[in-house]
C-alpha cells in the first residue's frame, strides 16, 4: 500500500476534521509555482471564507461613510464623530487576540458565527439608536465582535499549505476591493430612502454571513499542543523585522485609505469637490480589485514573499513621494495606483511570513496579534495625518508614508529574519 492510499484511509477513518489538518502538510512535490490547476484547487479550499470576508467587509463599508451623518443627527461635534471611528479600532485592538485564541481553542466556525451575530446586533442597535450614547454602544459592540478577520485568516492558514498561504491571503485584497466599492455605493443609494436602511441592510448581510459560515465552513481541528503565550515567541528579537514591517505598513495603510479624501480637499481645495473625492474612492476600489487579480499573484509567483515586501516598499516610496510633489489633481490618477501596488502586495506577503514563522497551533492568536497591529495602524494613521493637515502641513501627509516605506525597506532588508516553522 503506497503513502497516498494510507493517507486516504486515515482521512476516511478520522473524518473531515483530519482533512483540514492534512491540508497544512506540504505537498510531496517541491514545486512552488502556482499552476492553473493548483490555483483552481486553492480556490476550492478558500472561496467560502473569501465570500464571507467580502460580505463582512461590505457590511462594515456600508456604515463607515454614513457615520458623520448619524452623528450630525444628534448634533455631535466633529471631534465626537471622529471618536466613533477611533472607538471601533480601539475595541478591535483588544478583541482580536482574544477571538483568535478562542478560535484556536473552540474552533474557527463557532467563533466566526458568534462574532457575526454580534455584528448583526450592532447594526440593528445603530439603526434604532436615539442618542449618541446608543450610537457609541453600537460601535463598541461592532469593534469587539467584528474583530473576526484574524479568525478568517487563521482558517485560511488551516486549509492551505505554507506555499499557498501568501496567495490565499492575497484574495483578502480582492474581497476588500469588491466590498469597498459595493458598500459605499449601496450605502449612498439606501441612505436616500431612509437613514436607518443602510444599517439594517448591513445587519441582513451579517445574517447571510452566519448562514454561509454555518453551511460552508468546515469544522476546525483543535490544536493538539497549544502554546500558552505565543506572543512572547512572536516578539522575540528575530521576529522584529516582521512585526516592525507590519506595524509600519498598517500606519501607511491607515494614512492612505482613511486620509486620502481629506488630503485631496485640502491640497486641491479650489479644484476638488465632494463628487471628485467620491470618484477618487471609487477609483481606489477598482484598483484594489485589479491589484488583487494581477500584481499580487504575479509578484508572489515571480519574486517570492521576501522580495515582494522589499519591492513593495520601494514602489510605495515612489507613489507617496509623487503625491507630495504633484501640483495638479490629475496626476493623482498616476500616483494613487502606484501607491496602491505597495498596499496590495506587501500585506499578503508579510501576513504569510508571519503565519509561517509560528507553529500551526498558534495561527488564531498570531492572526489576532496581526489584527491588533491593524487596529493600531487604523487608529494612529488617520490621527497623525489629520493633525498634520489641521496644522496646515498638507504635504507632510504624503511625505510621512513615503519615509515610512523607506524605513520598512531598510528594516526588512538589513535585519535577520526568523526561521520559518512551516
Amino acid at each position: 500500500m503506497d503513502a497516498r492510499s494510507e493517507a486516504n484511509q486515515a482521512v476516511a477513518f478520522a473524518g473531515p476534521e483530519t482533512e483540514i489538518e492534512l491540508a497544512n502538510t506540504p505537498p510531496p512535490s517541491g514545486d512552488s509555482n502556482q499552476t492553473p490547476a493548483s490555483q483552481k484547487n486553492l480556490w476550492k479550499k478558500i472561496w467560502p471564507i473569501t465570500v464571507i470576508i467580502m460580505v463582512d467587509f461590505t457590511s462594515l463599508n456600508m456604515i463607515i461613510p454614513l457615520l458623520p451623518f448619524f452623528g450630525k443627527k444628534f448634533q455631535a461635534s466633529p471631534l465626537t464623530i471622529s471618536l466613533l471611528f477611533s472607538i471601533f479600532s480601539l475595541c478591535q485592538l483588544f478583541a482580536t487576540p482574544v477571538l483568535g485564541y478562542l478560535s484556536d481553542k473552540y474552533g474557527r466556525r463557532k467563533i466566526l458565527i458568534l462574532s457575526q451575530a454580534g455584528m448583526a446586533a450592532s447594526f440593528v442597535l445603530m439603526a434604532a439608536a436615539n442618542s449618541m450614547a446608543w450610537l457609541f454602544a453600537s460601535r463598541i459592540l461592532a469593534g469587539i465582535t467584528g474583530a473576526n478577520l484574524s479568525v478568517a485568516l487563521a482558517y485560511m492558514a488551516d486549509v492551505t499549505t505554507p506555499k499557498e498561504r501568501a496567495f490565499a491571503f492575497g484574495k483578502v485584497i480582492l474581497a476588500n476591493g469588491v466590498a469597498y466599492f459595493l458598500g459605499a455605493y449601496g450605502a449612498g443609494l439606501l441612505f436616500e430612502i431612509h437613514p436607518s436602511i443602510p444599517a439594517l441592510a448591513a445587519a441582513l448581510l451579517s445574517v447571510v454571513s452566519i448562514v454561509t459560515t454555518a453551511t460552508m465552513v468546515e469544522r476546525h481541528v483543535r490544536p493538539r499542543d497549544p502554546t500558552p503565550r505565543p506572543k512572547r515567541k512572536l516578539l522575540a528579537r528575530r521576529h522584529f523585522p516582521i512585526v516592525g514591517s507590519l506595524f509600519l505598513y498598517y500606519i501607511i495603510f491607515g494614512f492612505f485609505v482613511y486620509g486620502i479624501g481629506t488630503y485631496c480637499t485640502e491640497r486641491f481645495a479650489d479644484r476638488m469637490g465632494v463628487h471628485d473625492v467620491g470618484f477618487v474612492y471609487s477609483f481606489m476600489g477598482i484598483f484594489m480589485i485589479v491589484n488583487a487579480l494581477t500584481s499580487v499573484p504575479l509578484s508572489l509567483k515571480y519574486l517570492g514573499e521576501e522580495m515582494t515586501v522589499s519591492v513593495g516598499f520601494i514602489i510605495g516610496w515612489i507613489g507617496f513621494g509623487a503625491m507630495a510633489l504633484i501640483d495638479s489633481p490629475y496626476y493623482l490618477l498616476i500616483a494613487i495606483p502606484v501607491a496602491q501596488i505597495c498596499t496590495a502586495i506587501v500585506r499578503p506577503a508579510l501576513q504569510s511570513y508571519l503565519s509561517r514563522s509560528v507553529d500551526k497551533s498558534q495561527q488564531g492568536v498570531i492572526m489576532g496579534f496581526n489584527d491588533s497591529l491593524v487596529a493600531i495602524g487604523n487608529f494612529m494613521g488617520p490621527l497623525i495625518g489629520g493633525l498634520a493637515i489641521q496644522l496646515r502641513y498638507v504635504k507632510f501627509w504624503a511625505w510621512l508614508p513615503a519615509v515610512l516605506c523607506c524605513c520598512g525597506f531598510l528594516l526588512w532588508e538589513f535585519f535577520p529574519k526568523p526561521e520559518l516553522k512551516q
